[in-house]
């Protein structure tokens, strides 16, 4: 018994194969590298966002309530406090106020309102005066992805610091 060998191939070798996976493994990894972290970044701008956003609301509910209340941040979130007339700062009922998490892997930088690089404690007086300060969030890569400004006459700004 003679076994006939076909003279023309149908299909792919293993080697073609392998050649065509090394190059979409290629390709991806650069794509990979373009795109960057996939969202972590967008994450805390976002938060940075939301901070400034809750930081007027907390200001706003200081002017109408007739009260002195504490807006404190570090690197897992924030939270606000108020002060009783006892002078002891008590939590707020609504759980709105309670601790608002912030993206993992965030880094906070202090420039302006605090003594601790990490820690930020905005007051906010019935008056429409606060803290005034500047924090910027970012990644442990990115330092400075966005940053919240905040001035003695109650005015906060936020800002997209990086382009990444």
């Amino acid at each position: 018994m003679n076994a006939q060998f076909p003279t023309r191939q149908n299909g792919f070798t293993l080697i073609e194969i392998l050649v065509v996976v090394l190059i979409i493994s290629i390709t991806l990894g650069f794509a990979m590298m373009a795109f960057g972290d996939f969202g972590a970044h967008r994450k805390i701008r976002s938060a940075a966002e939301g901070f400034s956003q809750f930081a007027e609301l907390v200001h706003e509910r200081a002017l109408l309530e007739s009260s002195t209340l504490k807006l404190q941040l570090n690197s897992t979130g924030y939270y606000v406090q108020r002060l009783s007339p006892n002078h002891q700062w008590q939590a707020l009922q609504s759980s709105m106020y309670h601790l608002h998490p912030l993206p993992s892997n965030t880094f906070l930088s202090v420039s302006a309102g605090s003594s601790r690089p990490d820690q930020l404690i905005i007051i906010m007086s019935a008056t429409g005066d606060m803290t005034p300060f500047k924090v910027y969030f970012g990644s442990p890569a990115q330092p400075r992805l966005a940053s919240v400004v905040g001035k003695e006459n109650g005015t906060i700004l936020f800002q997209k610091e990086g382009t990444s």
